[in-house]
């Protein structure tokens, strides 16, 4: 999904050291999942994490909570999933798959 309403944010972080400074993480101390992307549609936030969980929360100006949580992929995702109407595709490795909402 494109154009207004549609962004992806990734980010990795560094586990603290000491001194202050950060170090790269490595599988071992990473999180499960090191970059989210987060599409918004109407006041429904859609997250997909790298992991290839896809997490679907209500979103307000107070904060968002999160509804449901799909494992929707066997391998790595690395794209922001696609919505139309009641379809979210999701690219992962190798493969496109579509999901339907109810």
């Amino acid at each position: 999904m494109s154009g207004a309403g549609s962004s992806v944010i990734s980010s990795r972080l560094g586990a603290p050291r000491s001194d202050g400074l950060s170090v790269p993480q490595t599988a071992r101390t990473r999180p499960k999942a090191a970059n989210t992307a987060i599409v918004k549609a109407g006041t429904l936030l859609f997250l997909l994490n790298d992991d290839a969980e896809l997490i679907v929360a209500k979103s307000s100006r107070s904060g968002f909570e999160p509804v449901a949580r799909y494992a929707v992929a066997t391998s790595a995702t690395w794209a922001q999933p696609a919505i139309s109407g009641n379809r979210v595709f999701v690219k992962d490795v190798s493969s496109i798959t579509l999901w339907t909402l109810e």
